[in-house]
């Protein structure tokens, strides 16, 4: 069981039951092998909620103000163009599939992309 770090930015308890709850869907996916699922929520809490997870000491924290909205690059996803959103989508989806080829050097130079020049959080 995962506990919130005593640094972590301050959460109501509802939106921690949310952090625990998706922590244990996570370990329980982990149990069952599916290792893309436990990716895809851990890259949720990273990327859509701020909250990072320490897997060696089994804490998590907020890093920033926890999220209760997608954003792009600090805008509403409805302000972003078109183009970008495809190039996004194709990155999203290469990234999955150099995932599903355990090629993580691929997997991770694409979410750097993502973050980098795409702004995705």
């Amino acid at each position: 069981e995962y506990a919130k770090a005593f640094n972590s930015k301050p959460i109501t308890p509802r939106e921690e039951e949310y952090v625990n709850q998706k922590l244990r869907d996570r370990s329980n996916a982990k149990l069952k092998r599916d290792f893309n699922m436990a990716d895809d929520i851990i890259d949720e809490l990273r990327f859509l909620k701020n909250v990072e997870v320490d897997d060696k000491s089994f804490t998590w924290k907020v890093m920033e103000p926890f999220k209760t909205e997608y954003t792009y690059g600090g805008k509403r996803l409805n302000n972003v163009p078109e183009e970008e959103i495809l190039k996004i989508n194709g990155l999203i989806k290469a990234r999955a599939e150099a995932k599903d080829r355990k090629d993580y050097k691929v997997a991770d130079d694409v979410l750097l992309e993502l973050k980098v020049g795409c702004g995705v959080r």
